[in-house]
Formats: structure tokens, sequence, C-alpha cells
């Protein structure tokens, strides 16, 4: 199974997007509101997937990609 994490500063979206993936079989291990917190936490947890936000506070989903 693909574990996922999710970043997006909407709540709206991240908290759709989660429940989606959950009700197709996915495995969400991570969802946050910046990209600190998301790159942080694919470091330690180490996903198959990332979907980022490109426009996040703090850093971008492409800043996060890259690091």
């Amino acid at each position: 199974m693909n574990t996922i994490i999710i970043a997006d500063d909407h709540s709206m979206t991240l908290l759709g997007m989660q429940n989606y993936l959950k009700d197709i079989g996915y495995e969400v291990i991570g969802a946050y509101t910046d990209g600190e917190s998301a790159y942080l936490n694919a470091k330690k947890m180490q996903p198959d997937v990332q979907i980022l936000d490109i426009n996040m506070p703090i850093l971008s989903g492409l800043e996060v990609l890259e690091n």
C-alpha cells in the first residue's frame, strides 16, 4: 500500500483530499498546512507519495521537493 502525506494551506482542500484518499484505500500518514511541517515530517516518515500545494506558508511545495 502506498503511504501519502498531503500539504495544503486551505483546510477544506486538505480535509477533502485526505478523506477522498482514505475512502479509496490509500494510507494518509500526515496532513499539513505549511511547507516546513510537510518537509520535516516527510524526512522522518519517508512517504511513498507527497501531494503538495505549490503556494504555502514558510516553504512552497516546490521548495519542499527541492530539499
